[in-house]
């Protein structure tokens, strides 16, 4: 479903995507206790983002992690 929407804002133009996790972070998670699967879950959403910029083939996609816990780190990330 997010690499479709993902897949869905590349077709509509975007030249960014990002991970939108925000709540990915253990003390947004503490409330579900989910706080152990806070790694796997911020890896699957780069993961699904990387993918969705790696199929558009007619232009360069770049996909960036949500940082917005972070407002002082900046990290753009697209292929190598």
């Amino acid at each position: 479903m997010i690499r479709e929407i993902h897949s869905q804002y590349i077709a509509a133009g975007a030249d960014i995507i990002e991970t939108n996790t925000f709540s990915g972070t253990t003390i947004a998670q503490a409330d579900y206790g989910l706080e152990s699967i806070v790694t796997d879950l911020n890896l699957a959403a780069a993961k699904v983002a990387r993918e969705a910029a790696d199929a558009c083939t007619d232009r360069r996609i770049m996909w960036r992690r949500d940082w917005a816990a972070q407002p002082d780190a900046v990290d753009f990330t697209g292929r190598e």
